[in-house]
C-alpha cells in the first residue's frame, strides 16, 4: 500500500472569529485535500482561548491530526517573526512532507516543502489605501516569505503576473488555484421567506443594491455612495444602498460621505454577515454592486452570480477574468458609469434577467473540486521533491 503524503496546513484563518474571504479560501482547499486518501492532514493553529480550541478540536473530529499551539497568540508571532527569525517548530513539532500556508505569510524555521499562497499585491499596487503601519508590515512580510517558500499559490492569473513584476519572481514557481463557489451555499433555491428573515434581521424594506466586503478604501465605496446619491436624483424611486462588512482600515471616510451627501435614511450600514446570511442577502440583492479598485480575485460577485443576482463590477484588476461576460462593468474612477449602470438595473428587467441567467452558468465553471485538484497535484509534486 502507498505510504500517504504527510501534509500539515495553517489552519488559523479557518478558525478565528468572523471568516474573511481568506478563511474560506483556507477552509475549502482543506476539505478538498480532506476528500484525497492520498494525504494524512495536520491542522495547525495558535489557540489561546477556549472558542480557538473547540473549533481545533472539532476540526480533529473530522479525521485531520489536530496540532494546537495553546500557549502563544498569533499576532505576538506575526510582530516577532519579521524581526527574529523565531522559529515555527518551536510552536509545532511535527515533521510534514509539505507545509500550506494559506493567509499570505510564511514564517521561519518551518518543516518539509513549503507551499505559500498569496491573494493579491494591493500592498504593492495601492499603497495609499493602507495605513503606513500594515502597509511596511506587510510588504516585509510578502517578501521574506515569498523568497523563502518553495513554491508559490495565487488565486488568479492577473495576480500571478503582479506578483512576477511587483516580487521578481520567477513566473515558473508560481501556481495558479483559483478560487470556487460553494454551491451547497450560493444557490437560487432559496425561498421568499428565508431572504425576508434575513432582511427583516437586518433592517432592509423594499428592494436594495448590496455590497458586500470590507469597508476600506481599496473597494471604492465612496464614489458608489456618490454615484448612489446622484441616482437618486436621476430617478423617482431607487432601491436602498446596503453596505456589509467588517470596518477595515481608513474605513472612517465611508460613513463620512453618507452624512456629507445626506444619505444616512437611505444607505444602510449592515455590518458584518453571518455565514448563514450571506447568501440569502446576495440571492436577494436587485443587483451586487462591486467597484473595487483592485482585487487578486474577487469572490464575492462570483458568488453573488451563483445565487443569480445581476452584478456590476469594475473593469480592473482580476475582475473581468473572473466575472467574464457575465457582468456590467463600470469604470472605477467614473462615478457616471456607475450611475449607469444601476440606472439600467432598476430600469430593465430583461436585462436583468440576462444578466442572471448568463452569471449563473459561468459561475458554474469554478468548483472547489476542481482548484483543489490543482493544490493535490503541486503537493505531490513538492512531497517528490523532498523525498530522498
Amino acid at each position: 500500500m502507498r505510504e500517504k503524503i504527510q501534509v500539515a496546513c495553517d489552519v488559523q484563518p479557518m478558525i478565528e472569529p468572523k471568516k474573511t474571504g481568506i478563511g474560506w479560501v483556507a477552509n475549502e482547499l482543506f476539505g478538498q485535500l480532506q476528500k484525497n486518501d492520498e494525504f494524512a492532514l495536520t491542522a495547525q493553529a495558535f489557540t489561546w482561548n477556549e472558542d480557538l480550541r473547540s473549533k481545533m478540536a472539532t476540526l480533529a473530529e473530522t479525521g485531520v491530526t489536530a496540532e494546537p499551539c495553546n500557549w502563544f497568540h498569533v499576532r505576538l508571532y506575526k510582530i516577532i517573526w519579521p524581526f527574529i527569525p523565531l522559529s515555527y517548530r518551536l510552536f509545532f513539532r511535527s515533521r510534514p512532507e509539505v507545509q500550506i500556508f494559506f493567509n499570505n505569510y510564511l514564517p521561519p524555521g518551518t518543516a518539509g516543502k513549503t507551499l505559500l499562497m498569496v491573494h493579491d499585491m494591493a500592498v504593492f499596487a495601492y499603497p495609499l489605501t493602507l495605513s503606513w503601519r500594515t502597509k511596511y508590515m506587510l510588504g516585509m512580510m510578502l517578501r521574506k516569505s515569498t523568497k523563502r517558500a518553495d513554491h508559490l499559490l495565487t488565486v488568479s492569473e492577473f495576480s500571478k503576473r503582479e506578483m512576477v513584476s511587483y516580487l521578481k519572481l520567477d513566473p515558473e514557481q508560481i501556481t495558479v488555484v483559483p478560487n470556487g463557489v460553494d454551491f451547497s451555499r450560493f444557490h437560487t433555491g432559496y425561498s421568499k421567506e428565508a431572504i425576508a428573515s434575513v432582511t427583516r434581521k437586518l433592517g432592509i424594506e423594499g428592494d436594495y443594491f448590496l455590497y458586500l466586503g470590507t469597508l476600506e478604501p481599496r473597494k471604492n465605496i465612496p464614489r458608489l455612495i456618490e454615484a448612489y446619491a446622484l441616482l437618486q436624483k436621476k430617478l423617482e424611486k431607487v432601491p436602498r444602498l446596503v453596505l456589509a462588512g467588517r470596518k477595515g482600515w481608513l474605513y472612517e471616510s465611508i460613513f463620512e460621505r453618507v452624512q456629507a451627501l445626506g444619505l444616512q435614511k437611505d444607505v444602510l450600514f449592515a455590518g458584518y454577515v453571518s455565514d448563514e446570511d450571506t447568501p440569502p442577502l446576495m440571492a436577494g440583492a436587485k443587483a451586487f454592486v462591486f467597484p473595487s479598485l483592485y482585487e487578486g480575485f474577487g469572490m464575492p460577485p462570483l458568488e453573488a452570480m451563483a445565487c443569480g443576482t445581476p452584478v456590476i463590477v469594475a473593469n480592473t484588476a482580476s475582475l473581468p477574468e473572473v466575472v467574464g461576460e457575465s457582468g456590467l462593468y463600470v469604470d472605477p474612477f467614473d462615478i457616471g458609469s456607475m450611475v449607469e449602470a444601476m440606472e439600467r438595473i432598476v430600469l430593465d428587467a430583461e436585462l436583468c434577467r440576462q444578466v442572471s441567467a448568463s452569471g449563473m452558468e459561468h459561475a458554474s465553471h469554478f468548483t472547489w473540486e476542481n482548484s483543489g485538484k490543482i493544490l493535490a497535484s503541486v503537493c505531490r509534486t513538492m512531497a517528490k521533491k523532498g523525498r530522498p
